[in-house]
């Protein structure tokens, strides 16, 4: 009994969230979301659901950048640097793991001090614009 509940709760909860995504995703991507979701409702469904997620949203992309096998071009004379480091992966690579010291960085950075215009500094910066 307890699993026609589930299959019914999970079949209206689907609709409405479809409908929803809808209005936001192509058909394909509402689709991918709605099985996602779907996988949800199944017992120990939730690993398989994560593990598309991440192959979808995190491995395919890595694998997509990934540098490939080049060809051999031996029409081009090659310069003196062909250590083959391709540095625009790496530095691809390497920006997720400086997000969290950035918004550490937005967040906690040094505010400047107002400025106490005293008489002399006032002079000084009057001296320095020469009037």
């Amino acid at each position: 009994m307890s699993y026609i509940l589930i299959i019914i709760v999970a079949y209206f909860f689907l609709r409405i969230v479809g409908k929803i995504l809808r209005h936001f995703m192509s058909l394909s991507n509402v689709g991918f979301w709605l099985l996602m979701l779907g996988l949800l409702f199944i017992p120990h469904g939730a690993w398989i659901s994560l593990a598309i997620i991440l192959g979808r949203y995190v491995i395919a992309p890595i694998m997509r950048y990934l540098p490939k096998e080049k060809e051999k071009d031996y029409s081009r004379k090659k310069g003196s640097k062909s250590d083959g480091t391709n540095w625009n992966t790496i530095i691809m690579l390497a920006i997720p793991i400086f997000w969290p010291f950035l918004i550490l960085k937005l967040f906690v950075k040094d505010k400047t001090l107002p400025n106490d215009n005293s008489p002399f500094d006032y002079e000084q910066h009057e001296k320095s614009n020469g009037r």
